[in-house]
């Protein structure tokens, strides 16, 4: 009996103390579970903290970076050990530093768009080294005097220019076309891309095609015949990194170029140049009018762009679709190649207006408009420069206060995923919370 009891009570007391033990068990999750809840929020607290923080030092960055460059190449500079200091352009006359904009590490593309008067002219200097003149003229008045001599000579001297890759000629006009003749005399060039035209169109016209045809270059010490291109149809000219692409009438809609053709239909063989490099585009335009520009459009050749800088075309002129274009590229900046005090009125109230009142069709993430216009009769050349991870800078060489810097494509690619990232932490934290 006794042993009976005593198993009976050892039974209740291992029942007992085996109770203890779940009830200690429980307990013991419980709070593990807590330690473990508390902890997660502590990391998530942490985590939020540190997203935060990465926020606040990359906004700072990109402050410094498109306010206080000189501040933001200071810190560059002591950072890395390299000097970062601005490089140097030629503004026509020798070389002066540049004022008010981030410098550019490793390959650029470079245009430049001389101020040559009432006129166009441009330089372009592409990243892989190749060389391009698209037009180079002055009309008979209001034209740049001397400005071959003083401005474009120093310009591709300071370049190290011997030889040319590339001589672009957008259409005949005397403005467009008058010291040409002078750039074949003086530089060796390898191809041309020229409009489809009689010779005798013009005077200056005809120097042109003459010089083209007779032109060579040195080709590993042979002397070897340029290459001539028509502007028809679609084509691109690219390298390494870079590509332009040009669009013009095709072959059965190209009008004929001769002597008698009116303004109207001269100007409207400008083909249309879309220059890509670093995620930036530059759209070239010659004196492009309504004529082609709604030729472009029917063909959709303008779908798909969105533009960082567009060289308004005809010099600022009236023309009937070019809000259609503005709302189909969307540029953020324009320059105007003009001549102070021109007979033609350039550029136009109408165009000034339409660029003042722009906004985007379809907003996105860039300037809702045009940020800034350039002229070259107030700016001097105005120099364009786009950075292989797309910084990109616009520098006027008579006005530094002009000057723009955007960040490179991946700083603000960068805030944009962090911001997103925030955004999407802080809609999952509502959810859990709600649940």
């Amino acid at each position: 009996m006794a042993n009976k009891k005593q198993t009976t009570n050892s039974s209740k007391s291992n029942t007992k103390s085996s109770g203890n033990n779940t009830k200690v068990g429980k307990k013991a999750v419980k709070s593990a579970k807590k330690a473990v809840k508390k902890e997660i929020k502590r990391n998530k607290g942490l985590q939020i903290a540190l997203i935060v923080l990465v926020v606040a030092i990359v906004v700072a960055v990109v402050a410094l970076y498109l306010f206080k460059p000189d501040v933001f190449n200071s810190i560059l500079s002591m950072l890395t050990g390299k000097d970062n200091t601005p490089p140097t352009t030629s503004g026509g006359g020798g070389d002066a530093a540049i004022q008010g904009i981030t410098p550019i590490q490793g390959n650029m593309l470079q245009v430049t768009f001389v101020n040559v008067g009432q006129g166009d002219g441009i330089f372009i200097q592409f990243p892989d080294g190749k060389t391009m003149i698209m037009d180079m003229g002055k009309a008979v008045s209001g034209g740049q005097k001397g400005y071959y001599e003083d401005n474009l000579v120093p310009l591709l001297a300071s370049a190290g220019v011997t030889q040319l890759d590339y001589v672009f000629v957008t259409h005949t006009d005397l403005d467009h076309v008058s010291e040409i003749d002078d750039v074949i005399n003086d530089y060796e060039v390898k191809n041309f891309y020229l409009p489809q035209a009689a010779d005798d169109t013009t005077g200056a016209w005809n120097k042109v095609i003459t010089g083209a045809r007779n032109e060579k270059y040195n080709l590993d010490g042979t002397m070897t015949d340029a290459t001539i291109n028509y502007n028809v149809d679609k084509w691109n000219i690219e390298g390494d990194g870079w590509i332009m692409k040009c669009f013009s009438y095709d072959e059965a809609d190209y009008p004929s170029i001769g002597k008698g053709s009116t303004a109207k239909v001269l100007n409207s063989v400008s083909p249309l140049c879309v220059l890509q490099y670093g995620g930036r585009t530059i759209v070239l335009s010659g004196d492009s009018n309504e004529k082609n520009e709604k030729y472009f459009l029917d063909k959709g050749y303008l779908n798909d762009i969105d533009c960082d800088v567009y060289k308004l075309p005809h010099h600022g002129a009236n023309n009937t679709t070019a809000a259609q274009v503005f709302n189909a590229i969307d540029p953020e900046y324009c320059v105007i190649s003009v001549g102070e005090g021109n007979s033609h009125g350039h550029p136009t109230q109408e165009a000034l207006d339409l660029m003042t009142g722009y906004v985007d069709l379809n907003p996105d993430t860039d300037f809702n408009g045009i940020e800034q216009v350039y002229r070259t009769d107030r700016d001097g050349n105005v120099v364009v420069q786009v950075g292989e991870n797309g910084t990109l800078n616009l520098i006027s060489t008579n006005n530094s206060d002009s000057n723009r810097t955007q960040a490179t494509l991946s700083i603000v690619a960068t805030v944009y995923r962090v911001d997103i990232y925030c955004t999407y932490q802080k809609q999952e934290e509502i959810e859990q919370k709600a649940a």
